[in-house]
C-alpha cells in the first residue's frame, strides 16, 4: 500500500504527523537527524543528534555545551537539520537560528533520561580526545560513586 504524506498549513504540525508516520512505519532511528553547523569562516561540520520534539516553533535536541557543535553554534547560531525516513521515501530539511533552551527545560529532560545516560553526561568529555576506553570507564565509575546515594544533577555543561 502506498503512503501519501500530506502537507498541512502548520509546518510543525506536519513535521509531527510525518514523524509519527515514520515511527508507525517502523523506521529505525526515526528520531536521528543530521545537524549541520559551520564555523564563522564557513567551515561546515555535520553529525547525528536525536530529535526531541518541538515546541513554540522550535526543534529540540540536547548536547554537551563543551562539544564542537556547541562551540560552532555559539559562534555562528545558524544550522540545518535533515530528517531521512527511508520507509516513507521522505526527507525533511529545516534551516534556522539555534538558541539554548531554558535551564528548566534542560533539567526536565535530563531527569527523564536513564540513570546511565545521566552519569554519561558527567563522564564523557564530548568532542575531546581521551586516552582510551579505560579512562572513560574510570570517569563513569567515579560519577556513579559520587551520585550513588542521590539523584544525578544535570551538569552545567549539558542541555538543550
Amino acid at each position: 500500500m502506498e503512503r501519501k504524506l500530506e502537507l498541512g498549513a502548520d509546518p510543525f504540525e506536519t513535521l509531527d504527523a510525518w514523524y509519527e508516520e515514520a515511527l508507525s512505519a517502523g523506521t529505525a532511528f526515526a528520531d536521528a537527524v543530521a545537524l549541520a553547523t559551520a564555523t564563522n569562516d564557513g567551515l561546515p561540520s555535520v553529525r547525528m543528534v536525536l530529535y526531541k520534539g518541538n515546541s513554540g516553533g522550535a526543534l529540540r535536541f540536547f548536547t554537551n555545551y563543551q562539544s564542537r557543535k556547541a562551540d560552532e553554534l555559539a559562534d555562528n547560531p545558524r544550522a540545518a537539520i535533515v530528517f531521512f525516513w527511508a520507509p516513507l521515501q521522505a526527507q525533511v530539511r529545516i534551516e534556522g537560528r539555534v538558541e539554548r533552551l531554558a535551564e528548566e527545560e534542560s533539567d526536565e529532560y535530563f531527569r527523564s533520561r536513564p540513570r546511565e545516560s545521566q552519569l554519561g553526561a558527567w563522564a564523557s568529555p564530548q568532542s575531546r580526545e581521551i586516552p582510551g576506553r579505560d579512562a572513560l570507564e574510570r570517569s563513569f565509575a567515579e560519577a556513579a560513586e559520587k551520585y550513588a546515594e542521590h539523584d544525578v544533577p544535570r551538569p552545567p555543561h549539558w542541555g538543550g
